[in-house]
């Protein structure tokens, strides 16, 4: 069973009063009508200025596996299929590309699987051209 939603805001301010009269949170919930769970949980809210818990299932991919990906990403010689051989972890292929597209300063482009031109075949190139076309 799912968490229910937080209080809004003009009821969080009928927790807070008589908490700063010292009720015990029993008390605040019997005189709302909520339950004593749910005033707890906005009365932790309040205190450290969120949720109490993150929603959803756990987090695979840390902050730290992120920057690590990212920084790989960025010279330029891995795709994500490298990366995910390169970084032994629980996380999908997929969740890879998602992280590198995420990344606003990193640009796709396709890798050849050809290797680069070197001088010498530049070169022979440009001598065929020159002697086919003029």
């Amino acid at each position: 069973m799912g968490r229910a939603k937080s209080l809004p805001d003009s009821e969080r301010k009928v927790v807070l009063a008589p908490l700063e009269d010292n009720k015990s949170e029993w008390e605040i919930a019997e005189r709302i009508g909520l339950s004593k769970n749910a005033v707890h949980n906005d009365i932790v809210a309040l205190r450290t200025g969120g949720t109490k818990h993150r929603r959803g299932g756990k987090r695979f991919v840390t902050p730290t596996l992120t920057r690590a990906i990212i920084r790989r990403a960025s010279t330029g010689l891995y795709s994500a299929r490298m990366l995910h051989g390169m970084f032994k972890s629980n996380v999908s292929l997929r969740r890879f590309q998602q992280i590198l597209s995420g990344a606003c300063h990193l640009v796709y482009k396709k890798m050849k699987l050809t290797p680069k031109m070197n001088r010498r075949h530049f070169e022979a190139r440009m001598q065929w051209a020159k002697d086919h076309f003029g």
